[in-house]
């Protein structure tokens, strides 16, 4: 293990770690720009150099490894000097503006804070339309928005968009002062094959790419400074990917994912639905009391269905043929928002269309009221209880949901089987789920998988997916695999679509829908018919193996 000296500090360093890691790890910071953690190193922008004994020049402290002995001073006259030069000609082309009024007590981003640490001034008078420079902004981008005038060319967005997500829809367009990063040929992200992750957004130093949803609905402020940030679990798929919320006033202002150092399970990446879905939690459609039908009413200590009669049935400016001269059916009321459909912003027209498809509880067209909870538990239990003791346990069944945890799905069950006594308890994934668990159980003895998504990218020489569709389902893990075929994997899909991976894959073996017991029945055979198999594992883990032998002789290569 090679020992170092850095500013004066002894340091021990593993094999080829480099002086930027091994100074981090001791908590001595090297200011850096193009660099970071899970990124290939350029070392373009040379604000890292240091000087190191014996060396004539300024050395790239993210691009040389550790040697035994080494010593190296990070905080040099020539590296301090040479970090204000590369800062003085990035700042150049950076608004003057961003850092006037106060902001150099209150840097915005990682560069700004690095232009305050050194003393050093943009000087850019960029004229601009306000937030952005003109032709900058492109309709349609709910989420994700650039602002190439304070970009400082660091390519980290590229980067992160060819290595981590493997999407590869930024670059470095046109040539000298009139550089910038561009979309894919013509600007548009969708055609390029965008799927808006926000891992740009997330690597970004000077925020010249940004998030559209704060700015719109916070004030620079709450974005920057939130009250609290809470460590969470994005609820929507099982990857189990970390996240930060950022809260204000009770509200989830945005999601940023936590350092890379931490070892989460995304590495610090999210999908656009983990990045940009949390708008729902105070969404106002979002149901925070419960709904009882308008025609139940509680007499003497009871609840009884009344249903809906006479005047109440025709509360409410009902549309008829006779006053309309078009429609019998009730509609909703027309919204006063004073503007076109077609002038809203994209998010406030897609709310419309949500809204206006559901009857908000209370509106004389809804069939609900809103109810207390103790309306609503009492009314639940009088009426379970009703059935049960007219029909019988089995008249009852439960139907839990995989978005709430383990401990209230046992919960549900309990209460169903043992205070309601029915078994007829279901759960949502069984219909996608309870096959391959069966068959896992069986087979390793565990419905868990057996590796981790890191293990896979890193260990695997050969990937194989049967009817899994990864990047829509598991993003994350999508990406995962991806890599791991950039890097050395040879990957194989079975699936009679043509996924996104199926699409990258080494050999993709389209099969005829439903025929996927022949396909892996015809590769078993194969593969003992060329006595590739594992005889040792046979031996000692396996029990009436030429029954599985003799069942798979029929199929053949042709036959799959």
């Amino acid at each position: 293990m090679p020992s170092l000296k850095v500013d004066g500090r002894s340091l021990e360093a593993a094999e080829g770690q480099t002086i930027l890691d091994a100074a981090r790890a001791s908590g001595i910071e090297i200011p850096t720009l193009c660099w970071y953690p899970t990124l290939p190193i350029v070392g373009n922008c040379r604000i890292c150099l240091v000087s190191v004994e014996g060396q004539a020049k300024l050395i790239p402290a993210c691009a040389t490894k550790v040697a035994d002995g080494m010593v190296v001073t990070t905080q040099s006259h020539a590296a301090v000097e040479n970090r204000k030069g590369v800062l003085r000609l990035l700042a150049e082309r950076y608004p003057a503006d961003h850092l006037r009024n106060g902001g150099r007590d209150n840097p915005r981003n990682e560069f700004e804070r690095y232009l305050v640490q050194y003393d050093v001034v943009p000087t850019a008078v960029v004229e601009r339309d306000l937030p952005l420079r003109s032709g900058d902004e492109r309709p349609g981008d709910p989420m994700i928005r650039h602002d190439m005038s304070t970009c400082i060319l660091c390519t980290r967005c590229v980067r992160a968009c060819e290595d981590i997500q493997v999407v590869g829809v930024l670059d470095v367009g046109y040539r000298g002062e009139h550089a910038e990063i561009i979309v894919g040929a013509d600007g548009d992200p969708d055609k390029a094959g965008c799927t808006w992750c926000g891992e740009c957004v997330r690597v970004c130093p000077t925020g010249a790419i940004f998030e559209v949803m704060p700015r719109q609905r916070f004030a620079p402020d709450q974005i920057r400074h939130p009250e609290r940030i809470v460590r969470s679990v994005c609820p929507y798929c099982g990857v189990g990917c970390q996240v930060d919320l950022h809260v204000a006033d009770n509200k989830v202002i945005r999601v940023t994912s936590p350092d890379i150092e931490l070892n989460t399970p995304n590495q610090g990446s999210t999908c656009v639905k983990g990045r940009f879905g949390y708008d729902f939690p105070q969404h106002r459609d979002r149901l925070t009391k419960p709904l009882i039908r308008k025609g139940w009413r509680r007499e003497s200590g009871r609840w009884i269905w009344k249903g809906l009669h006479g005047a109440e049935r025709r509360a409410g400016p009902w549309r008829t043929i006779e006053n309309e001269g078009k429609s019998s059916k009730p509609g909703t009321p027309p919204r006063a928002t004073g503007k076109s459909v077609r002038e809203l912003p994209l998010l406030e027209r897609l709310d419309m269309d949500i809204r206006d498809r559901v009857a908000t509880p209370g509106d004389w067209y809804s069939p609900f009221r809103e109810g207390t909870w103790e309306e609503a538990l009492e009314l639940t239990s009088q009426e379970l209880l009703r059935i049960k003791a007219a029909r019988g346990p089995d008249a009852l069944a439960c139907f839990s949901s995989a978005k709430c945890s383990n401990e209230e799905n046992y919960l549900m069950m309990r209460m169903f089987r043992g205070a309601l006594g029915t078994n007829n308890v279901d759960h949502c994934t069984r219909l996608c789920h309870s096959t391959s668990v069966a068959a896992m159980q069986r087979a390793i003895n565990t419905a868990a998988a057996s590796g981790s998504m890191r293990e896979i990218e890193q260990a695997c020489d050969v990937i194989f997916i049967a009817g899994a569709n990864t990047t829509e389902s598991h993003p994350v893990f999508g990406a995962a695999l991806k890599r791991a075929h950039e890097k050395r994997a040879t990957l194989i899909v079975a699936d009679p679509r043509r996924t996104e991976l199926a699409g990258r894959a080494d050999v993709h073996l389209q099969m005829q829908p439903g025929t996927d017991v022949a396909l892996y029945s015809a590769m078993l055979n194969h593969i003992l018919s060329l006595g590739l198999e594992n005889k040792a594992f046979i031996a000692e883990r396996t029990h009436d193996f030429e029954k599985v032998r003799a069942a798979v002789q029929p199929y053949t290569a042709a036959k799959a």
